[in-house]
Formats: C-alpha cells, structure tokens, sequence
C-alpha cells in the first residue's frame, strides 16, 4: 500500500505497508514481531499468536526457553531460530502488565535490535504489526504514530536492518495507517501526470522498459518500475522507483560502483568513462526525485513546497532519455569506455 526509501550513512533503507495477514507473508523475513500481555500467550482466535498456534507454533512453549530473555527490564525476547518458514525469528513485546509505557515498549523492541546486531547476528529485515493495537487494545493513532517515529529514527543508525514491513491485517485500520504515514512523512498527494504528453511518454517508456526486461530478465527492479509507471502513482513512488532503476544501470555501465553508498557519486563515476554531462544531468534530475521519497522535508524553507505534474512529466521524460542511453550502447567494462553500438 505504501513504501519509502531513506537514505543513511549504511545505505538505502525501506519502509513497506501491507495489508495482509502477517502468519502467512508471501516473502521471506529475518524477524517476525508480534506483541502480548505480561506472562500471557493465551492463543486467541483474534491474536496473531493465535494464528500462529493453528500452523503448529506455541508461543507459550518458545517463551520458556528463548534466545534472549530481557523480561525482566524491556520486557522483550526473542525465540530460537526456525526452519521451513517464511520467518529466522520470532520478538515477543509484552506491554498490558508490564512496567513500561507503550512508547517505551516500542522503544525497547529496537533496542534489542540493537543489541542483536552487536552480538553479530546480521537481521536486515523485520515484519510488525499494530502490535497492541488488537486484544490490548491500545489506541490506533498512537500505534501507528510510535511505529513510524521510532522505526524512521532506528534506521538512521541501524547497521544491518534495511527494511521494516508494516503489517496490518484489517483493512480500515491499514488505511488510517496509511494516511497517517502520509502525513508524518510530508507527501503531496497529488498522483501521475494526465494529459497528451504524459501517455506519450508512458507509452514510449513502457516501450523501453520492456526492451529493458528482455535485456535482464533477473533483475526485479525494472518490472517494479513498469509496475509504478502503470499505476496512479504517486511523486514518492515515482522518485522511489526510479532511484533504484538507475542505480541499477550505473552498476551495470561501470561495476566498479557497486559498493559505493552516495548515489551522487556514483552518477559522477560515469563521467570517468566519458559520458556526456548532459547524460549525466538526466541522471541528476532523478536523483533529486529520489530524495524526494526521504522521509522528512522542511517545507517552511523551501518555494514550492512539492512537485506537481508537470515535474513528474519531466521526471519521466529524463527516464526515457537514461534508458535509451543504456540500450543504445555497448559498455566495454574492462577498458572503462563508451562505444557506440
């Protein structure tokens, strides 16, 4: 339902909203999060740890012998690793009955991601739900609001946790959550262009992107390209999107780097193989549409405050010209020089 991308000193994190059923996720994660009551595994019909009883897992029977016990103080532990599923690991938050604030409980679930990540224990990825939000009955906004605000600021230093998927099984609260990450992240809602020009260049850039798929069939990114490009998509996802697809080009027209984490420098790599700099200025723009799926804009500073349709027209116009540039030349990595086809 939603996504963003931040950009830190360790790379490019992600947030994912789904709305789904987070016992039975159709990608893989290395932890899966789930929240209960002080001392109470009670496996409810409306609990997550319900639903997870049903498909053979005991969250009573795993919260006697955990990995990591921190109970006492946080309130948290961690089961042993699983196998054949789509999960390594389970974190129990207890709230109701504990001595800690929602807040602080929240607060405490990524601090013991921490402290994981200190032991060496390399999670880049975690599911959550509105925990509390259910049987404890803890009040949505202020779930959705703690999530959002204390996850945003763990990534910023996180070392290896790369991206945090939202999960929320009713949907009516899955839109308010929604909303709500809308709005603690700044976007304009305004969605994709319409008109003469925008289906020109939508239907020149689908051209290409199949050309695109046909050329590298592995790799995901250019199907989620054509995937956004097809929807009412939103500036966010656009700039989302469209960062990753020309990080992926560079990668591929100069390999060498792969490994840096500044996108700007990477752009810059490619004037030492003798791209031209309008080229590169195309590479620019869509950098600059990629921060855009930052999460945080200090709009008092900054005229106008958003991109409108007419941006995104350009956006998708400087897309087009990078791909066609891609494509219509041969990359000599070894010599580190453009040829022409």
């Amino acid at each position: 339902m939603n996504f963003v991308q931040i950009e830190t000193k360790t790379g490019i994190k992600e947030f994912e909203l789904v709305q789904g059923d987070i016992t039975n996720l159709p990608f893989e994660v290395d932890l899966l999060c789930l929240s209960a009551f002080k001392n109470d595994y009670t496996p409810t019909e409306s609990s997550i740890i319900g639903q997870l009883f049903k498909k053979g897992i005991n969250i009573e029977q795993l919260s006697k012998k955990p990995s990591i016990d921190f109970r006492e103080s946080l309130g948290i532990w961690v089961s042993n690793e699983f196998e054949d599923y789509f999960f390594k690991k389970i974190v129990c938050v207890e709230i109701i009955g504990s001595k800690n604030s929602f807040i602080a409980a929240v607060r405490n679930l990524f601090a013991v991601i921490s402290t994981l990540e200190i032991q060496g224990q390399m999670n880049s990825s975690i599911a959550i739900p509105m925990i509390g939000a259910g049987d404890q009955s803890i009040d949505d906004k202020l779930v959705i609001s703690s999530l959002l605000d204390i996850s945003l600021e763990f990534l910023k230093y996180s070392r290896f946790l790369n991206k945090v998927y939202f999960v929320v099984y009713d949907e009516a609260k899955s839109i308010i959550f929604n909303e709500q990450m809308n709005d603690t992240l700044g976007r304009v809602k305004i969605k994709s262009p319409t008109g003469v020009l925008a289906d020109l260049l939508k239907k020149d850039l689908n051209s290409q992107i199949d050309l695109l798929i046909d050329k590298h069939k592995d790799d995901e990114v250019f199907y989620d390209l054509k995937r956004v490009l097809n929807a009412n998509f939103r500036p966010f996802e656009f700039g989302a999107i469209t960062r990753k697809t020309i990080e992926k080009i560079i990668e591929k027209i100069n390999p060498i780097e792969k490994n840096r984490i500044e996108l700007i420098k990477k752009i810059q790599s490619l004037s030492t193989i003798g791209v031209s700099q309008w080229i590169l200025s195309y590479f620019h723009t869509i950098r600059i549409f990629g921060n855009e799926a930052v999460h945080s804009k200090d709009l008092k500073n900054r005229t106008p405050e958003f991109v409108d349709d007419k941006d995104l027209e350009i956006g998708m116009y400087c897309m087009l010209k990078i791909i066609e540039f891609y494509l219509n030349h041969n990359w000599n990595t070894n010599s580190n020089s453009v040829k022409a086809p």
